[in-house]
């Protein structure tokens, strides 16, 4: 009877292992950020409550912002940059105006690296695999988002709010001098709008080309 037992169990035990789903593409991982849509979200999150250096943010510039981040909790959510090697991730979701703000940045070794994640990004962007050009006009999503890319840096931050865009330009452009090479928004039924943000000021992009009229 032992030894039934014992092959039974050998047979269970090997069938499991064989009936494991494997993922054996990228797409796979990536199709999971489907299920974001920017307004009530429900995701699978950790239930630990975080502070602001959880998510690598600084307190001090938060305190003198107008953001409000309420039930701040982590999100396993994956976006496109999540194909590629980087240095630090943090992902994290805030409720505001009863709206779920998803929240990503990406930070990349060097320039190159943060380059190609972003270039590649807008090769395919979003659940349908959008595909736009610097500066050009296109409704890239369904929901609205802000998106910048600096030298070394990517935060991604979906939202249909449209003061939520401003509180994290305001965020991201305080301080010592930041730079970014592109600063995009855009709000759901709206087309993609490309800035650059140099010598404290943001300007507009188009095709290619850096407009600082």
């Amino acid at each position: 009877m032992k030894l039934i037992f014992t092959l039974s169990f050998i047979c269970l035990l090997f069938s499991c292992k064989n009936g494991k789903k494997e993922i054996s593409d990228m797409n796979d991982i990536v199709a999971k950020s489907k299920n974001y849509n920017g307004a009530g979200q429900k995701e699978e999150i950790k239930a630990k409550k975080l502070i602001l250096s959880d998510v690598f943010l600084d307190k001090g510039k938060i305190d003198k912002s107008t953001l409000e981040l309420n039930q701040i909790r982590l999100t396993d959510t994956l976006l496109f940059p999540d194909r590629f090697k980087t240095t630090k991730k943090s992902s994290f979701v805030y409720d505001v105006y009863g709206d779920s703000v998803l929240h990503v940045i990406w930070n990349f070794k060097d320039s190159i690296k943060t380059q190609n994640a972003f270039l590649n990004w807008t090769n395919c962007f979003g659940p349908k695999c959008n595909s736009i050009g610097i500066g050009e006009k296109s409704n890239l999503s369904k929901d609205g988002f802000l998106l910048l890319m600096n030298d070394t840096c990517i935060v991604y931050i979906g939202t249909n709010q449209r003061r939520e865009h401003f509180k994290w330009i305001d965020y991201y452009t305080f301080g010592e001098n930041p730079e970014w090479t592109f600063v995009l928004t855009q709000m759901p039924k709206d087309k993609v709008l490309w800035r650059t943000y140099r010598n404290k000021r943001l300007e507009p992009i188009e095709g290619n080309i850096i407009s600082y009229e």
